[in-house]
């Protein structure tokens, strides 16, 4: 069953995020890949509609010793290093809203509008706003992508790294790791690209 169709983008379906078994078959798939077998992952299912990439943050700093978020201070904080930081970021901004539609033009001004609406609970996230957190938290956050390409924003990050899923139709999910994996994926991670991810 599906919420609705998402607007925009490659008009892939929003999942139902409240049957967590169609994530099952994903993350089956995911597991024959030869980098899932190698890091041995453990994914932590989260049902956050809209929310989900705040909510595996605030799960990964918790998990790794970091105390409890929850997603509304986490979306905060990367918005407001988005603003402070607004003409840096504009320059990398993909010029889409949340829901993948295009703004009316790709300017500081239309970037400041875009603030506003993903600052909203329940508006998609992505790469701009995973770039922002590892800045502000001063984190490396690794994130593995269901066909296997390997992440990686602000590696030289001081403090312990989060690790997160993304499937292509737009979830994120928390990654447990154990040194042995969290090793192997930083060794195969790329630069993160600041477009897309929503």
């Amino acid at each position: 069953m599906l919420i609705g169709k998402r607007v925009g983008g490659k008009g892939l379906p929003r999942p139902n995020l409240m049957n967590p078994p169609k994530w099952t078959v994903t993350l089956m798939n995911l597991k024959k890949t030869k980098i899932w077998r190698e890091t041995r992952q453990k994914e932590v299912l989260l049902q956050g509609v809209g929310n989900c990439l705040f909510l595996a943050v605030s799960q990964a700093i918790e998990n790794s010793g970091g105390g409890a978020h929850n997603h509304r201070s986490v979306r905060a904080a990367a918005v407001t290093h988005l603003r402070k930081h607004a003409a840096k970021y504009a320059l990398f901004w993909d010029g889409l809203r949340p829901d993948g539609t295009k703004m009316d033009s790709i300017s500081l001004e239309s970037f400041l509008k875009y603030l506003d609406l993903v600052g909203e609970v329940g508006a998609w996230a992505g790469n701009l706003e995973i770039a922002a957190l590892a800045s502000t938290l001063d984190r490396p956050i690794t994130v593995l992508h269901e066909h296997g390409q390997v992440y990686q924003f602000n590696a030289e990050g001081s403090k312990k790294d989060l690790f997160l899923f993304y499937q292509t139709c737009g979830h994120y999910e928390c990654l447990k790791t154990t040194p042995g994996a969290a090793l192997a994926l930083r060794a195969k991670s790329s630069p993160g690209k600041t477009a897309g991810g929503r």
